[in-house]
């Protein structure tokens, strides 16, 4: 099957499809600027910033990741907030930092051993490497330490093993881009699964709003299904507004790339395919909820994982608007999801 053409010229032609539904409200979190700073002294302690003043990782572009965490924990308490933000940075290392170099240098062992480094210290945070000139081990283990004092042993267990799965999607990530191999769309689906390390981020949202998904409860297929369904919606945003920039960069892994690919499209075909698969998969979200709620008796639990899941998207969605809508031009969504504080 032919490629479809990708580079500077086709991301000029690219437009946004009309229409990107946004169903789920955005809130930012009123204490979002004391949880930046938090971070930023947190990054310049672990040697990620020579200085405060240097700003997120020296990225100009990118909305601090104190600023995503206040949109995606709108009404979250603060300690579960700024360690959401750190966690950010440390997933970021984890893609930017080991992934994507070893898949461009072609060399996965070394990845792997990082990874089973890290994986030492997932299950004792006491375990030492002599790595004096990288930090992302020592963050791990700080983060280790003060996620598992914050959550109960299941969330605990839950974290590691979302932990242990990104570290399975950004292998199979960089396997495939390593080989030059497109992975069909349904495989793509589930690398993007583990590599946003989304799971991660929804045990700390039950941290955030104090409440618990019950072991039995988070084993059962309701639960699952929307989790997953949500993931999807949030890897789906993502690469719907990275898509020009993916394209311009000729990067395929891209879901509205990889649809243009195997629905013999262009990439404007392809991303006008994601936003409609978004559509259909936020019908999906309401449906699933709704079975959730009938199935646990409309549950308080159950209730609170909707509503935390919804202010994940949404914070999603109106993060991403800031991100990319100054820097792609024409490429602009008209996302109006319902913005405001937290009250």
């Amino acid at each position: 099957m032919r490629l479809p053409e990708l580079g500077p010229e086709r991301a000029r032609k690219l437009r946004a499809p009309p229409h990107m539904a946004c169903p789920f409200p955005a809130h930012m979190h009123p204490d979002c600027e004391e949880f930046e700073n938090r971070v930023l002294t947190w990054m310049v302690g672990h040697r990620l910033l020579s200085d405060e003043r240097q700003g997120y990782a020296g990225h100009s572009n990118r909305p601090p990741p104190g600023r995503l965490m206040g949109w995606l924990y709108p009404y979250g308490r603060a300690e579960a907030v700024v360690t959401g933000a750190q966690m950010a940075v440390w997933a970021r290392m984890l893609d930017d930092r080991i992934a994507d170099p070893a898949a461009h240098r072609q060399d996965l062992a070394e990845m792997a051993g990082r990874m089973l480094a890290f994986d030492s210290i997932l299950h004792d945070s006491d375990a030492v490497f002599d790595r004096p000139d990288e930090p992302s081990e020592e963050i791990l283990r700080d983060l280790c330490r003060r996620i598992r004092a914050m959550t109960t042993p299941d969330q605990w267990l839950r974290t590691q093993q979302a932990v242990l799965r990104a570290f399975l999607g950004f292998t199979a990530d960089a396997a495939h881009a390593s080989g030059n191999k497109l992975p069909t769309v349904a495989r793509y689906r589930s690398i993007r699964r583990n590599t946003s390390t989304l799971d991660i981020f929804i045990v700390l949202a039950e941290v955030a709003a104090g409440f618990e998904v019950p072991p039995a409860a988070a084993l059962r297929r309701e639960v699952q299904m929307l989790v997953d369904t949500t993931t999807d919606l949030f890897t789906m945003a993502h690469d719907i507004f990275t898509c020009h920039k993916d394209v311009h960069h000729v990067d395929w892994l891209n879901f509205a790339i990889l649809l243009a690919h195997e629905h013999a499209r262009t990439p404007q075909g392809g991303l006008e395919l994601a936003v409609e698969e978004f559509g259909n998969g936020t019908d999906r979200f309401h449906a699933l909820s709704e079975t959730l709620l009938d199935s646990f008796d409309h549950a308080p639990w159950a209730r609170h994982l909707i509503r935390a899941l919804e202010h994940v998207l949404g914070g999603y969605l109106a993060w991403l608007s800031e991100l990319w809508i100054t820097e792609a031009g024409d490429y602009d969504f008209g996302l109006v999801p319902l913005l405001g504080a937290a009250t």
